[in-house]
Order: structure tokens, then C-alpha cells, then sequence
């Protein structure tokens, strides 16, 4: 049913524009970055008041990128060093076992990846010690 939400939709896409228009305002001071993270990440990025959500190729698969150098080593390196940071780095279970003091969340994902099922179940998130707790209440809802 991805896609077909029925409280988005309505006959006059009242709520629709409703919950577009807080989308934007939440999202009003974010910036997507595609290409090379390192040039992302310069002096411009703003600093202190910043969350950075890294999502590189994962070990073992970065050659299904076109990369010519495996860089996971060196997101991670630049994560552990900017840990004051809000700082979320993507990777599969086992990926960056030495990260110590960051909070590490497994999930499923339901879609099949390029390795097939075989690495469904294996998806991590590791979150910098700076980020929110993840013992304390979670958020429920996008717009609380």
C-alpha cells in the first residue's frame, strides 16, 4: 500500500497541502549533497549547529558505486573526529565495530539490495554520542 496513505489524500488535497507545507518548514534549513562527502563536508557546512547524516558505501559493496578507492574508512575517521557533532553514519552490522561510545541501531529493510536478500537484515545505523539519546522518549510523529 507504499504511496496510496489515505490521510494525504483527500478531494481537495486539503491535507495534503497541509502536510506538504510543514514538510517544507521542517526541512527548510536542510541541504541534500550529493558527490564526493569530503567536499560536502568543508569549512561551509555550519558547524556546531550542524547534523550530518552520512550514507557511504558499505564495506564490502563500495565497488557497486563505481569507486575506484573504498572510502567508508575515511567517512568513519572523519565521524569519529567530528563526534561533537550530531553525527548518523549508515552501514551494515559489523561495518565499524571500534566506534565506541556511539549509540548503534540495527533495522530490516524490506527491499532487496544488490547483494539480493543477503543483506536485508544487516542495515546499522551508528549515532554520535552528541546526538539524542536513544533512551529517551523517541519522537512519534514528523511534525511534534
Amino acid at each position: 500500500n507504499a504511496g496510496r496513505g489515505g490521510a494525504l489524500l483527500t478531494s481537495g488535497g486539503r491535507t495534503a497541502w497541509r502536510w506538504l507545507h510543514e514538510l517544507a518548514a521542517r526541512l527548510e534549513r536542510v541541504r541534500v549533497v550529493h558527490g564526493s562527502w569530503e567536499r560536502c563536508l568543508n569549512n561551509h557546512y555550519g558547524a556546531e549547529s550542524t547534523a550530518v547524516f552520512l550514507d557511504p558505501p558499505y564495506r564490502a559493496f563500495e565497488k557497486l558505486y563505481g569507486v575506484s578507492a573504498p572510502c567508508a574508512d575515511g567517512v568513519e575517521a572523519w565521524a569519529r573526529d567530528n563526534a561533537h557533532l550530531r553525527v548518523a553514519l549508515c552501514g551494515h552490522l559489523g561495518d565499524y565495530p571500534s566506534i565506541d561510545g556511539w549509540d548503534m541501531v540495527p533495522w530490516t529493510r524490506k527491499r532487496l539490495t544488490y547483494s539480493g536478500s543477503s543483506t536485508t537484515d544487516r542495515e546499522a545505523i551508528w549515532f554520535s554520542p552528541a546526538c539524542l539519546s536513544l533512551v529517551a522518549p523517541r519522537q512519534q510523529v514528523l511534525f511534534a
